[in-house]
């Protein structure tokens, strides 16, 4: 039997499907990917028509982890980890304005410049920007 209540289960779980699906004989039919289960294929898991599904799972698999951590409320932060700390993205633009004032024609270096002071100007500090955000959220979330 199977390590759940027997009184509300009546179909066996996929583990243990796929445990019983595992060829017996290697045969011309067993070796068959159409005699595989489909989610123990990952072959069939991985063609096109399937992208969907697979989004449905990339989403359902973290709500699951969360569910089963007990945790009700998560904070998801969009950015990007080329966010450079504020003493790096200075550095990089001191670095970027010396460069491009030497070769004045060179319009990749001035636009290097312009891209660096743009990064040393940009709110939220890096990862102590992100530090703070966190700080601030659980303190409004309670507990």
């Amino acid at each position: 039997m199977n390590e759940r209540d027997p009184k509300h289960v009546t179909l066996p779980s996929a583990r243990e499907d796929a445990f019983r699906a595992k060829p017996h004989a290697d045969t011309p039919q067993t070796r068959s990917a159409s005699y595989r289960l489909a989610f123990t294929d990952a072959e069939f898991l991985l063609r096109e028509e399937l992208r969907p599904v697979r989004l449905q799972l990339e989403l359902l698999k973290p709500e699951l982890e969360l569910l089963a951590r007990g945790i009700e409320r998560t904070i998801v932060i969009f950015g990007s980890a080329r966010i450079a700390e504020p003493v790096t993205a200075e550095a990089r633009l001191q670095g970027a304005e010396r460069a491009a004032a030497d070769a004045p024609g060179d319009e990749r270096l001035w636009r290097r410049a312009s891209s660096s002071s743009a990064a040393a100007e940009a709110p939220g500090g890096g990862s102590a920007g992100i530090r703070d955000t966190g700080e601030v959220s659980g303190l409004e979330s309670g507990p």
